[in-house]
């Protein structure tokens, strides 16, 4: 997360530490924190299921 502007955020986020994809520009410090937060958390489960129906059609 940068701060690039007067109450204004840029957010981007990692799930593996090296490929980073922009999640948004939030107004609150708050804001940003739950957004990048919950985009790891949809990707995490997005991997999950997709490792999970791959290994089921081995």
């Amino acid at each position: 997360m940068q701060k690039v502007a007067h109450q204004l955020y840029a957010v981007a986020a990692t799930n593996n530490g090296f490929d980073y994809d922009f999640v948004g520009n939030f107004g609150t410090l708050t804001e940003a924190n739950k957004a990048g937060r919950q985009y790891v958390c949809d990707r995490s489960h997005t991997l999950i299921k997709r490792n999970t129906l791959e290994m089921e059609a081995a």
